[in-house]
């Protein structure tokens, strides 16, 4: 009898240290690897939605404030201007994002605008202005803008005296600029080059002829 548990005891240490050879040696790496495998996938699949988020957010459309200084001036073949305005503009921005290096951009803005003339009277005209640029992105860094500019007449004055009657109160044309956007910042500045291709003057049958603004201007822009 004692001979038999013996044999029997032995029997069962014997097939218990074989499952203990087996499981480290053998199953218990294929069940390791599955888990790790697992959460190896886990992760892969979160680095992939973060970078997917990432993509995305980068795509959104963002907001902003736009203000600067502006100089304009009119042209015309029948006038003659001895001096630029020195205004300003200031606004809000609307962007979106086609692409990393392809965007859109719209601008409501409030500019003023005008010239002088032989130093004797001062044209001052502000108009609420909505520029609509196509963004190329270069470098991470420049943007450059290129796109048509409507205008909306708000008044006009010659020595504080209004006229704005005898303008018409569309105005129209193309800007171009450069831009560059500080990196990890929201922050960035921006050059724009004005040419109307509207004529201003309601009044064609007069001696001034066809009048056209022109302008140039430099500020900043921060986007929320």
């Amino acid at each position: 009898m004692k001979k038999t548990i013996f044999y029997a005891l032995m029997l069962v240490t014997i097939v218990t240290n074989a499952q203990v050879r087996n499981y480290n040696g053998g199953k218990i790496a294929p069940k390791t690897t599955a888990k790790t495998t697992a959460k190896t996938t886990a992760k892969s699949n979160n680095v992939v939605v973060k970078n997917d988020s990432y993509s995305d957010s980068d795509s959104e459309s963002k907001f902003g404030i736009v203000a600067g200084v502006l100089i304009s001036n009119e042209v015309g073949d029948l006038i003659e201007t001895t001096a630029s305005r020195t205004g300003f503009y200031a606004g809000i921005s609307y962007q979106t994002s086609f692409s990393e290096s392809l965007g859109l951009e719209l601008n409501l803005v409030y500019a003023t605008m005008g010239a002088e003339f032989n130093d004797e009277f001062k044209d001052e005209i502000d108009y609420l202005q909505v520029p609509i640029t196509l963004n190329i992105k270069a470098f991470n860094l420049l943007k450059i803008q290129v796109g048509p500019q409507v205008g909306y007449l708000l008044s006009a004055k010659i020595d504080g005296e209004d006229y704005k009657d005898s303008l018409n109160t569309i105005d129209y044309g193309v800007v171009a600029g450069l831009g560059i956007e500080f990196p990890n910042t929201n922050f960035g500045i921006a050059g724009k080059f004005y040419y109307g291709l509207a004529n201003i003057n309601k009044e064609e049958d007069s001696t001034l002829g066809e009048i056209n603004n022109l302008s140039y201007s430099i500020g900043m822009f921060y986007n929320f």
